[in-house]
């Protein structure tokens, strides 16, 4: 294999040498650039302290279905959480596991994360819905409960099933609230 250019100079021209490793560095960066990073294996965005994790125990997959991005997000992170507190896995052994359960564009947006930025589960769960949240038509509060209203010709039963339909995708609303909402929508 043939040195690199200038690595042979003699040292009593230091001018000159600074100049050819520069100019050696910059050869080497674009050699960087010109290579395809879609072959190689991404590490993702785990810290050093959760890559290098080991479970202490085999872990059979989950038996919970993919996560794509259109899905409900939170729904994904509950059943994601119920089947976990049956493996008793650590925060770092959930970190690991979870990318398993991603699929598409969700996988894809995930190996997108800046590598050494998520450090606990917590933390991957709260990137995830920060990101996926947005693409669901879920509601978040009493108030957006508020906006709905029984159609001039609805029977009372259809808007009671489609006020309890939305209601169900409310996880933090009390029963009170709740009830408040249904009355003004008559």
């Amino acid at each position: 294999m043939a040195e690199p250019f200038g690595t042979n100079l003699p040292p009593t021209d230091p001018t000159l040498r600074l100049l050819l490793q520069k100019v050696n560095w910059i050869e080497e960066e674009q050699n960087q650039i010109r290579t395809p990073t879609w072959g190689k294996v991404q590490l993702g965005p785990f810290t050093s302290r959760i890559r290098l994790y080991r479970l202490d125990k085999e872990v059979q997959a989950l038996r919970i279905s993919f996560y794509s991005g259109v899905e409900d997000p939170v729904t994904h992170i509950h059943t994601f959480q119920l089947a976990m507190g049956f493996k008793g896995l650590t925060d770092e052994g959930e970190c690991l596991l979870f990318p398993s359960t991603l699929a598409r564009a969700a996988l894809n947006s995930f190996y997108r994360l800046e590598p050494g930025t998520v450090d606990s589960f917590d933390q991957l769960k709260q990137i995830f819905l920060n990101h996926f949240m947005i693409q669901t038509d879920r509601l978040y509060s009493a108030d957006d409960l508020y906006t709905i209203r029984q159609g001039d010709s609805e029977p009372f039963r259809e808007y009671a099933a489609r006020f309890s339909h939305e209601y169900s995708r409310c996880p933090e609303i009390d029963d009170r609230a709740a009830f408040g909402a249904f009355k003004s929508g008559l």
